[in-house]
């Protein structure tokens, strides 16, 4: 068996920061209180907050990341053996994004793999991706968690439709666009830093999904009916989110602890899902929290970016890489949570650069 090391990351934020003033401009009046609350103070848009062209898509911005994982990685990009992309907002229902990001970077031959998934995407691709590697399926794997949701949140308002409601502004205001990438590669060599092991759960039996996009799928394609009732917007069950979120990633904790028998007291960086800053806040300090006495170690960025969903782990990752807060060998828990069906996974690794 293979060691997966992480050996290269990247993230890409596109267009501006979205403040609060540019928000104001878009949707009306923002109460102070409401984004404080949120936690989300800046937020990045591919799409035009004008005009509401997106100037880029999805797979351009996942590729731009990948790029920037690759050079860190100082590889080619011809050197991946298999892509897996992460993103519940992809160019098309079909062609996924993977071949698409594979062309965009310019790779000939490679494995090109899509999951379809949001905050728990990562958990997903990190651990697929480490299966690949350690049985020597493959030798080099590419992830690329990317967002594109400002084509969802932003055009309603633009357009001055009748629907609009507070679950939208809520949207608007939490979510933002990016993407974030990681290079793995596999080695034999004897004790070396890597990923340690992962945990992935799905505890949403009996509950009604979280977060929902109910038009585009086979059950309900897209017709001037569902246009009319608005249901091309996406709809979360906020009360619902604010009860099972301390659930979902308090799970992943304990069930990574469990299955690498780790003390929380060796951990050096924590990082949870970047949703709700003001909740994560919460949360650290909570009781129930596995790591509650080591709240210091936990990365938070999401007031800077927003909610970027699957890509939201990667770029949190890439920025600490990036500000050199992380050290050789050091040891780091990766958490996801979702709430589109309750879904929670987390995996631990030694840092390799």
């Amino acid at each position: 068996m293979f060691t997966t090391q992480i050996i290269g990351t990247g993230s890409y934020l596109p267009g501006d920061s979205i403040t609060v003033e540019t928000l104001k401009k878009v949707i009306g009046h923002v109460a102070e209180d409401l984004v404080n609350a949120l936690g989300a103070h800046k937020r990045y848009w591919a799409i035009d907050p004008e005009t509401g062209v997106a100037r880029e898509d999805n797979s351009d911005i996942a590729a731009k990341a990948a790029r920037l994982a690759l050079e860190n990685a100082e590889i080619q990009p011809n050197d991946i053996d298999v892509i897996i992309s992460v993103t519940a907002t992809p160019d098309y229902p079909l062609p996924a994004n993977a071949p698409i990001i594979q062309e965009k970077l310019g790779i000939q031959h490679c494995a090109a793999i899509e999951l379809r998934a949001g905050c728990n995407g990562v958990a997903q691709a990190l651990t697929i991706a480490d299966q690949f590697l350690k049985t020597g399926l493959y030798k080099t794997a590419l992830v690329i968690g990317s967002e594109l949701s400002s084509t969802y949140t932003v055009p309603p308002y633009l357009r001055g439709d009748r629907n609009v409601n507070k679950n939208d502004l809520l949207n608007v205001i939490m979510f933002g666009d990016g993407a974030g990438a990681v290079v793995l590669k596999s080695t034999n060599e004897p004790s070396a830093p890597g990923i340690i092991g992962s945990y992935l759960n799905s505890i949403g039996v009996g509950k009604p999904a979280g977060f929902v996009l109910p038009v585009g799928g086979s059950k309900r394609p897209i017709d001037t009916q569902t246009l009319e009732e608005g249901n091309y917007r996406w709809f979360q069950d906020y009360k619902s989110i604010a009860q099972m979120d301390k659930e979902m990633a308090f799970d992943a904790i304990r069930g990574i602890l469990e299955v690498t028998k780790v003390s929380p007291e060796e951990i050096d960086m924590i990082i949870v899902p970047q949703a709700n800053a003001e909740r994560i806040k919460v949360g650290l300090t909570s009781d129930e929290n596995p790591l509650a006495k080591y709240a210091d170690r936990f990365f938070v960025n999401v007031d800077q970016v927003g909610n970027t969903s699957a890509a939201g782990v990667l770029i949190a990752l890439d920025e600490a890489n990036r500000r050199g807060l992380l050290n050789y060998n050091d040891l780091l828990m990766l958490v996801g949570a979702e709430s589109s069906k309750w879904l929670c996974g987390s995996l631990m690794l030694r840092w390799a650069k």
